[in-house]
């Protein structure tokens, strides 16, 4: 599979291409950021991969085939915690979005979203999907459901073009079979095992949700907290990248970035391993064909 070329959009720090990878193979072929942090991570991890930059003025022909398409498009027109306005917020990319898949025909389409994006401009997602040929499934899975110490819930979104063969409908669906019934019984994927070092002592009421996320994600919590500049303690951006189950260093180990960086970029990213699971839950659904929809 390693012959698939990925497209990134919006990428961040590119956790939701990590998940896709991780699932799939393949290789990132491009990917698409304006903001400073993501631009700095990006180029740290992929420095031959180009960034093709402000997506509104990608020129989409030129690109050749891309098999998969990712986005984690910005959150804040959808967030509750935001103004709320949907569809009409400026910074709604979906537009954009949907004329790329249109164009390029991919072979997969795979977003995240905030939960809250089902209540405020989802339907124009969805009915843009089936505007241009795609069957689209989703579903929302909390990063704690696959044993992270926080919630994180997010919206996951799987799109394949109507006219997929059944031959790689019926391939896709039996890996995701296997994976939903590993995670029904209690298999979170941990890939090694660890002695928890979370205790009541350091965390308090928090210590079993840190030493259940030190075991699924195999490496011990580092400690939440950095000096700050004023001598005060302060969030530590190590920590925040140990939740969100990164590597070590992906974020903290970009050089230039600042702390209040890293926790912006950090803080809008997605959780690989969640991501993973979310793909792999919905793959036997996304690979359903239109005779057994109707069933």
């Amino acid at each position: 599979m390693s012959s698939l070329k990925i497209l990134s959009l919006c990428s961040g720090y590119g956790g939701l291409d990590m998940a896709v990878r991780n699932v799939f193979g393949g290789e990132l072929a491009y990917w698409s950021d304006i903001d400073p942090g993501p631009i700095a991570v990006m180029q740290h991890h992929y420095p031959d991969v180009p960034n093709l930059g402000d997506l509104k003025e990608i020129d989409w022909e030129s690109l050749g085939r891309i098999d998969i398409i990712t986005a984690g498009y910005p959150c804040q027109p959808f967030s509750s915690a935001g103004l709320q306005k949907g569809i009409e917020d400026e910074r709604h990319l979906w537009p954009y979005i949907a004329r790329g898949i249109g164009i390029l025909r991919p072979s997969l389409v795979v977003l995240e979203n905030v939960a809250a994006h089902l209540r405020r401009g989802f339907d124009v997602v969805a009915q843009g999907l089936a505007e241009i040929g795609y069957d689209a499934t989703w579903t929302t899975l909390r990063a704690s459901d696959i044993g992270a110490c926080h919630r994180r819930d997010r919206l996951w979104i799987l799109a394949v073009p109507a006219d997929t063969p059944r031959e790689l409908r019926e391939r896709a669906r039996a890996a995701g079979t296997e994976w939903r019934n590993k995670l029904a019984d209690g298999d979170c994927g941990t890939t090694e095992s660890v002695t928890p070092t979370a205790s009541v002592e350091t965390w308090g009421e928090y210590a079993p949700a840190i030493a259940r996320h030190e075991q699924v994600f195999g490496r011990p919590a580092p400690h939440p907290t950095v000096i700050g500049a004023r001598g005060s303690q302060v969030l530590s951006p190590y920590f925040v990248e140990w939740m969100m189950g990164l590597p070590e260093g992906h974020v903290t180990g970009v050089p230039g970035l600042s702390r209040s960086a890293q926790l912006k970029l950090l803080g809008n990213g997605v959780v690989p391993r969640q991501a993973e699971a979310a793909i792999r839950l919905l793959l036997p659904y996304a690979m359903q064909d239109e005779q057994e929809r109707r069933i």
